[in-house]
């Protein structure tokens, strides 16, 4: 493992270190960020001579403009004379003069040719071809026909002197100029580019408006000498140049723009090419667009820096602000710059050394005491709140901050996860998430809608108020198919969606009166595992909207919320299929034998009304008796699971009415038999009446015979019937009239299955053989299988005596049955139900909570003696759940109307038997008595008792009870 270090030796050593390089580079970056700032000034000075030199063009159009409006509407324009038209001097004079000489020369070309145009002389050294008269102010050209003269003025307009131009028509036609036929086409005035003018020869551009009905154009001209001073005026350096130009090079204004018109070897403007300059003719070498930064031309004396700045003026193109400047003079501040930082970064190094061991130690101390709060985090300490001592670094307590905000955000986040893993009952669950919610989004109203994926809609579940209080439920379920709200469409996309809510939503939201807008509303899906929607939560807020910070923890917490009503909703269902299955099971038991009816579904309904009676009593026994939600549900499983045994009864035990029945009653076989020996007493009259004995003797005896015959037919009838109780004098009669024989002449053996084959352990003996009427033979004595043996070390605690047969079907032994139907072997079978119920319950895995449901359905035949079965729990042993699944369980057996050897008892009778078991302490008589002062009873006879049956009321019942105190 590398070598560790404490913080502040990091720091001080990173400190140290960037102090030192920065020392080194201190200077080169001074010197760099020196030329960025002084190239960016400098683009910055251009840019605001560009804007200053449009600033002044503007306010030199403006005057123009209103000139050329004024004389559009003045008469001037229906002059057809040179005559007429130097009447109108005077307008035209001030025209020029309100302009405030940014307007040099003003003139109209007319469609028939003529021209007029007047023009200030500045001074003298302007030329116009002629030489020019002393005192002169103006000058006037005009072209009337062939016609072509110049006139001068002073300023008084006095003409000062007329000369005849004979060639001055043919040398300038108007009408071909570029101003007049791009305004001659225009209702609007024009701007023409800037270009030398035909009169002066200087550089400038014109504006120009026509008045289409007389075929009139009126221009005047402005100059760009204004621009040539201002080029000059603003140098970046000493030596710097500036000068407009077009994209295609040709120069617009410059400082020496006359020098270069002069210079000029063709009409037009001066080129950068054609200027003779080295530098104008290295940049014309270049690409001539604008860009963000300067280039570079390398000149003999240097490298010189130049930029291209766009330059707006209306209808007159591109035009390029060009500004150029030797890198030396540019950059020279830079190099100072580069000198006094190299001094002042090693003065810096020095001094700020002994400082950085302090200030490292000093920022360590700061995030050793927050990463101590970051450990407390890691182990979700949150005993005590984190506090913070303040740092003089914002970012330590911006981090620690943040800590604290952390600290509460997981302890919340991990308070109500607990909450909402702990809360079992579906119906508090919801509630409880629109509370949480509303508390951690800071909102007033909220609502859960749960997903109907049937109906495919959102059906409004829980609407509370931040109080806590419900509100009333929106009555209008969210179709998903076909509405388009805010909360819709957030389920249809899987996403959190904010807005504010409008009164058309709230209408089709069917939500309460709120009050005064505006009202913000939060959607926030809830999704499954899947990402398959389960519900919607809807959050309302007065006046402002939900924050991201806050959106981005309901999200969070959405997600736990999803998948908590999801393991509900999963944990619901299963428990449904689980309590299905279960009354499934008691179903089948109750349907597999018509006799036993609903008593799997009988019993849960009478236990779950004893305990409820239990839970209601304020004094007595019960008093302090109380069953968790949990609880009940585990009586109430384990009151339908009681018999679940019974499913491995076979059917003919639960159902034997008589004591001869197997699959069916073996009466009939018995009389069968009795038939046979009738038949035989018969025969043996008509034989006796052959051989000469006489005919009356013969036929009386046989009449006795079959009389008595019938008579002991009639005896076991009854005793199969099981009603009466067998005393040892009716079994000896069993006995003898069983002794009686038949001849059988057909083999026993035919027709008979594998099995019942086995059970023959003597070969068959020859026919015919005399038989007995009732039968006790060995194949009818059915063994015990070794496995089907109860170990006395069972792992159950069973404690029963296995019978040594597992079936006994002989007929005496059946038909000898002292009370009721049963043998010794199929009453255990029948009690086997039980056994089986234990061992199929205890191999399941029941959940936290269904702990004693084995216990609670397997006890249900132990009695409070000791005596019970199948362990023989004593009173201590019993919980008071199974003490209540055992009264209702013998209440419900003594008052079924269908068992097959009995009629259901009416209440007295049903009364006064577990009147009797109580006193012998076979059932809890403190239950008793709370099951006979209760409206059990009578609720219970009412809706499951034939009337017959119900031969006491409330009052009788209460008599009885009374009866036994």
């Amino acid at each position: 493992m590398k070598q560790q270090y404490p913080l502040h030796i990091h720091i001080s050593t990173l400190f140290i270190a960037l102090v030192t390089l920065t020392g080194l580079l201190l200077g080169l970056s001074s010197y760099y960020e020196g030329r960025a700032i002084l190239a960016s000034t400098a683009d910055k000075l251009t840019t605001r001579v560009s804007q200053q030199t449009q600033t002044t063009l503007h306010s030199m159009v403006k005057p123009a403009q209103m000139a050329v409006n004024l004389i559009r509407a003045h008469p001037l324009i229906e002059s057809s004379s040179t005559t007429e038209r130097l009447r109108h001097l005077p307008f035209l004079r001030q025209v020029l003069d309100n302009a405030d000489g940014v307007i040099t020369s003003l003139y109209l070309a007319y469609g028939d040719g003529d021209f007029f145009y007047l023009h200030t002389i500045e001074n003298d050294n302007e030329r116009f071809g002629v030489p020019i008269p002393a005192h002169s102010r103006y000058i006037v050209q005009t072209i009337e026909g062939e016609r072509g003269q110049v006139l001068f003025f002073d300023t008084e307009l006095q003409q000062l002197q007329q000369l005849e131009q004979p060639d001055y028509p043919q040398r300038y036609n108007p009408r071909q100029r570029p101003w007049y036929q791009a305004a001659i086409g225009s209702d609007e005035l024009i701007t023409t580019r800037p270009y030398p003018f035909f009169t002066s020869g200087k550089s400038g551009y014109t504006i120009a408006g026509s008045v289409r009905e007389e075929g009139v154009v009126i221009g005047v001209d402005i100059l760009t000498e204004t621009l040539d001073k201002l080029m000059s005026q603003q140098k970046i350096t000493p030596s710097a140049v500036l000068l407009l130009i077009t994209p295609q090079g040709a120069i617009i204004a410059h400082e020496q723009m006359q020098q270069l018109l002069q210079q000029r070897r063709t009409e037009g403007l001066p080129t950068l090419s054609g200027s003779g300059d080295p530098l104008l003719q290295a940049i014309a070498q270049q690409p001539l667009h604008s860009g963000d930064s300067y280039r570079t031309v390398s000149l003999e004396e240097g490298d010189w820096l130049y930029h291209l700045t766009p330059f707006l003026l209306q209808g007159a193109g591109d035009i390029l602000l060009l500004s150029a400047m030797p890198e030396p003079e540019l950059f020279a501040e830079a190099y100072t710059i580069l000198k006094r930082s190299a001094l002042t970064s090693l003065a810096i190094i020095l001094a700020v050394i002994p400082v950085i061991w302090w200030l490292s130690n000093h920022l360590a101390s700061s995030i050793r005491q927050v990463a101590r709060y970051a450990e407390r985090l890691r182990h979700f300490d949150f005993s005590s709140k984190i506090e913070a001592h303040p740092s003089l670094i914002i970012e330590v307590n911006e981090l620690a901050l943040t800590l604290k905000n952390l600290q509460s955000t997981i302890n919340t986040f991990q308070q109500t996860s607990t909450s909402l893993v702990a809360e079992h009952d579906y119906t508090l669950l919801l509630p409880y998430i629109v509370k949480k919610m509303l508390a951690i989004s800071t909102t007033r109203y909220g609502l859960l809608y749960i997903y109907n994926n049937k109906l495919g809609r959102l059906e409004p579940t829980v609407a509370i108020h931040h109080s806590g209080n419900a509100l009333p439920l929106p009555t209008t379920p969210l179709d998903c198919g076909s509405q388009k709200s805010l909360a819709t469409l957030s389920m249809l996309d899987g996403s959190t969606r904010s807005s504010e809510l409008s009164a058309a939503e709230m209408a089709a939201l069917g939500l309460p009166p709120l009050p005064d807008p505006p009202i913000y509303q939060v959607a926030v899906p809830l999704l499954n595992r899947q990402q398959q929607p389960i519900g919607l939560l809807l959050l309302l807020r007065e006046q402002q909207p939900v924050d991201d910070a806050q959106i981005s923890f309901i999200e969070a917490f959405s997600g736990l919320v999803a998948v908590t009503l999801e393991n509900r909703q999963l944990t619901g269902q299963h428990k449904k299929l689980f309590e299905s299955f279960i009354q499934l099971i008691g179903s089948a038991i109750d349907t597999k034998s018509r006799y036993t009816g609903n008593h799997c579904a009988r019993v849960p309904e009478l236990t779950q009304m004893l305990a409820q009676a239990a839970q209601a009593e304020s004094s007595g026994p019960f008093a302090d008796f109380q069953l968790t939600p949990a609880e009940q549900y585990e009586l109430h499983i384990a009151s339908w699971l009681h018999d679940c045994g019974k499913i491995t009864t076979p059917e003919y035990v639960v159902d034997k009415a008589t004591k001869l029945e197997t699959i069916y009653n073996r009466i009939h076989e018995v009389r069968q038999r009795f038939e046979i020996l009738k038949r035989d007493a018969e025969i043996q009259c008509y034989q006796a009446i052959l051989r000469g004995e006489s005919d009356a003797q013969a036929k009386q005896q046989c009449q006795q015979q079959q009389q008595q015959l019938d008579q002991e037919f009639a005896f076991i009838a009854e005793c199969n019937i099981g009603n009466e109780f067998m005393d040892p004098a009716n079994i000896d009669r069993l006995k003898q009239i069983g002794a009686r024989t038949w001849q059988r002449t057909l083999d026993d053996r035919l027709g008979l299955s594998y099995m019942e084959l086995q059970r023959y352990s003597e070969p068959p003996q020859p026919l015919p053989v005399t038989e007995t009427l009732l039968t006790d033979r060995a194949e009818q004595r059915i063994a015990r299988p070794a496995d089907e043996v109860m170990p006395i070390d069972n792992p159950w605690g069973f404690k029963l005596e296995s019978p040594e047969l597992l079936y006994n079907r002989g007929e005496l032994y059946n038909l000898s049955i002292s009370y009721g139907t049963l043998t010794t072997e199929e009453r255990y079978k029948i009690n086997d139900h039980i056994i089986q119920t234990q061992m199929m319950l205890s191999q399941l895995e029941f959940p936290e909570g269904l702990g004693k449901v084995v216990d609670i359905a397997g006890n249900h035949h132990e009695t409070l003696d000791g005596r019970g079965y199948p362990r023989r729990l004593t009173a201590k042993e019993l919980s008071t759940t199974a003490r209540m699944v055992a009264i209702a369980d013998i209440f419900e057996a003594l008052t079924a109307d269908d068992r097959p050897y009995k009629k259901g008892k009416c209440l007295s009778e049903a009364l006064k038997i577990l009147a009797s078991m109580s006193e012998k302490q076979h059932i809890d008589a403190e239950l008793f008595a709370l099951f006979l002062r209760s409206n059990i009873i009578e609720n219970y006879a009412k809706r499951n008792l034939n009337p017959a049956q119900i031969d006491m009321d409330s009052a009788a019942i209460a008599a009885f009870a009374s009866s036994l105190r």
